[in-house]
């Protein structure tokens, strides 16, 4: 099954929203506490890069996560898309990821700014 940009997903508690942001002219990542948690990975490895993020998917919602970035990054738009996050204990979490760029005097993105909420059923 693979879950589209337009899945609607069920509100998600509070407190449950985390945030993560890609910097793309220094190249500096920051990950929330519960961007960590939320995506199962260990604080000691840091964060992902942009370009390593997708190994955390199942392959099949890949290209919405794609999509959401070129959205974002390409276009200077807000967009959003509903993905399965592997976890490494093997549990599949689903989460709703909102991206927005953080635009430079001459509007291009310099950075990408993402909160990641899980969907509860």
């Amino acid at each position: 099954m693979s879950l589209t940009a337009g899945h609607a997903p069920a509100v998600s508690r509070p407190g449950d929203v985390a945030a993560a942001e890609w910097d793309l002219l220094t190249d500096d990542v920051h990950w929330s506490d519960g961007a960590f948690r939320l995506l199962g990975r260990d604080r000691g490895l840091g964060p992902l890069t942009l370009d390593a993020l997708p190994a955390l998917l199942h392959a099949e919602d890949r290209p919405q996560l794609c999509r959401l970035v070129t959205r974002v990054l390409v276009h200077g738009q807000t967009g959003a898309a509903t993905v399965r996050i592997r976890r490494p204990d093997g549990r599949t979490t689903t989460v709703r990821c909102t991206g927005a760029p953080l635009l430079g005097r001459d509007g291009r993105a310099t950075a990408l700014r993402m909160l990641i909420r899980p969907v509860h059923a």
